[in-house]
């Protein structure tokens, strides 16, 4: 048996290095559910952190002002199958 599951990363570009992180938020049963944590994220870090929305790509947020190509955070959501 196999069942379909969403996982919510966060990758973080943040301070002009070459090393950058991720973070896997979480694995939803439905992409609609995965894709509103994704939304009540992007609204935290936007509301309490500085970072603002791309004008272009729904899935980046920019630290203070857009096009910061330096410090921002880039959001995806990875369908997988699992097997059970």
């Amino acid at each position: 048996m196999e069942k379909r599951i969403y996982i919510l990363v966060q990758k973080f570009y943040l301070n002009d290095t070459q090393e950058n992180d991720f973070e896997i938020v979480g694995a939803y049963a439905k992409f609609a559910e995965a894709k509103e944590e994704l939304e009540k994220i992007k609204k935290d870090n936007i509301e309490n952190y500085g970072f603002v929305q791309d004008n272009d790509n729904k899935w980046i947020i920019f630290q203070e002002y857009q096009e910061n190509w330096n410090n921002y955070i880039e959001y995806d959501i990875i369908e997988k199958i699992i097997k059970l």
